[in-house]
């Protein structure tokens, strides 16, 4: 037989579960769900803290790795850099001189990928170079090329001509460069295009030598806008 049933004991779950183990209550529900949430802002703020950490972390030794390979791109403590926009004449064989601007970077993707350990080829630098050839408008061409040496204080750099077809007249093609401080002598080739055809060097005393390019460091964004009054 059952006896009386005691009054200091909670009732029978209707489900037949332990006390403690049924239904929650919405006051029971509603301390759960903040104690959830502060657990999961708490985590979540260490991660996302670690993980900007781990980052800066990762920049800085990229960063630094490179500036030990590659010198001319980073300067630090007031050092001088080849990166940087650059105005100038370039002095065609004939005895010419037309105006000249470049913008030399450093290759982002060069970087970031880390490249550097995969491809001794690939452009360590890039940009844009800026023509007056004549009275014409300025003639825009992407810059690609890398140091020579360790310092970047001799390089190599190829262009293309942005826009196409191409304009007649001179174009500025591939060369080399020497660099110290806040001047660039550039030794490029010169190509002409008669709006047909690109003409050979036995027929241009301009194309057939190397043209000379004399540089000096300028303020970012003063690069050839115009070829009046240059």
């Amino acid at each position: 037989m059952t006896g009386p049933a005691d009054p200091s004991r909670p009732p029978p779950d209707p489900e037949g579960l332990p006390p403690g183990l049924g239904p929650m209550t919405p006051e029971q529900m509603a301390g759960a769900a903040k104690t959830a949430g502060k657990s999961c802002l708490g985590g979540c703020l260490r991660t996302t803290i670690g993980l900007v950490i781990i980052g800066a972390i990762a920049f800085v030794f990229l960063t630094g790795l490179d500036s030990v390979f590659n010198p001319w791109a980073h300067g630090w403590m007031g050092r001088k850099t080849l990166v940087g926009t650059w105005a100038g004449t370039l002095t065609t064989p004939s005895g010419a001189t037309r105006p000249v601007s470049l913008v030399v970077a450093r290759d982002e993707d060069y970087l970031s990928t880390g490249r550097h350990t995969q491809c001794s080829n690939c452009p360590r630098m890039h940009g844009s170079a800026q023509f007056c050839p004549d009275a014409g408008p300025v003639r825009h061409y992407d810059l690609w090329g890398g140091p020579k040496q360790w310092s970047g204080a001799t390089f190599h750099i190829a262009m293309r001509l942005m826009s196409k077809p191409p304009a007649p007249g001179l174009h500025l093609g591939g060369g080399y460069g020497e660099w110290h401080a806040d001047s660039i002598m550039l030794t490029v080739n010169l190509e002409r295009f008669d709006g047909k055809a690109w003409i050979g060097s036995s027929s241009d005393a301009d194309v057939a030598r190397k043209s000379v390019v004399h540089l000096r460091r300028v303020a970012a964004g003063d690069t050839l806008r115009s070829c009046t009054g240059r």
